[in-house]
């Protein structure tokens, strides 16, 4: 029985290993290629894009005290209808790459408890509850390397709030007016949907474009280094990877050969060249 339970254990363990997987990382691979070889990797950096969102999520508490801040000032909604006692929880943040200049970076399923402050005589025991569901969206588009700029940048960064909904929790009926300022607050673009954008974007571009100018910079010394030789670079995505290749122009490789076939002409010239000696003959004693 025991030598049973033990095969089984076994084969269970066995299971729990095969249906492991690693999540597939993102980031950056860089190749180069001269006609009509093949691309040669010369820098990888396969995390790049995971690292910074990792980045974004340990960032989030700053955040959220910002839009804490944003949301609690007194009389925001009307006069004497201020939110208090919020607890925010900004859900974690994830990759997408949409093309190979542009990807996003989601923040799903956002949570905002708060009550509110209502100026009647019913006394704070009344003050209405809520809680709201959102997503937040960061969607960045890439400056690709040219010749003429041999870097990867971010070009512009915007963010989106794609969905709203609040709910009342704990509402006292005779609240009705105060309850439909609260909700319209929320779901109008120009109030309390607009803040929460307003604060996202006041922080997160700015955030990841920091993080992303520091990561890319090994990234853009190499760019920079390829392109001096006289290159032309091309980017696509490869699967979850964001494939840079700078191509070998073929100026650039006749440049490279007449410039080796110069210095060996050189070399040999100086080989050649004889070495002049003084031979003039000594004058004799009858020439005084």
């Amino acid at each position: 029985m025991n030598s049973l339970m033990r095969m089984t254990m076994g084969v269970v363990l066995v299971n729990a290993v095969a249906v492991t997987c690693v999540a597939e990382t993102q980031g950056i691979e860089l190749y180069e290629q001269t006609p009509p070889n093949k691309a040669v990797l010369v820098l990888a950096k396969r995390d790049l894009f995971t690292k910074l969102v990792n980045d974004v999520n340990k960032d989030r508490d700053k955040i959220d005290k910002a839009l804490t801040a944003a949301l609690c000032r007194p009389d925001m909604i009307r006069k004497g209808v201020t939110l208090y006692s919020m607890n925010l929880k900004l859900a974690a943040a994830s990759f997408k790459f949409l093309d190979h200049d542009s990807f996003q970076i989601d923040l799903a399923d956002n949570y905002c408890y708060f009550r509110s402050t209502q100026p009647t005589a019913l006394g704070k025991y009344a003050d209405p509850a809520f809680e709201v569901h959102f997503s937040v969206r960061l969607h960045v588009n890439l400056q690709l390397p040219t010749v003429d700029d041999p870097r990867v940048a971010v070009k512009k960064a915007t963010v989106s709030i794609p969905h709203l909904q609040i709910k009342g929790r704990d509402v006292v009926a005779d609240l009705g007016i105060i309850v439909t300022n609260v909700i319209e607050f929320f779901t109008k673009k120009l109030t309390g949907k607009g803040i929460i954008e307003k604060t996202m974007q006041k922080y997160l571009p700015i955030d990841v474009t920091k993080k992303l100018d520091s990561q890319l910079k090994p990234v853009n010394a190499e760019l920079a280094r390829l392109v001096k030789q006289g290159v032309r670079p091309t980017a696509r995505l490869k699967g979850q990877q964001l494939a840079i290749t700078v191509v070998v122009s073929q100026q650039a490789i006749t440049n490279a050969t007449n410039a080796v076939e110069k210095e060996v002409s050189t070399h040999r010239l100086r080989k050649r060249k004889p070495v002049t000696t003084d031979a003039s003959p000594s004058p004799s004693t009858n020439d005084q």
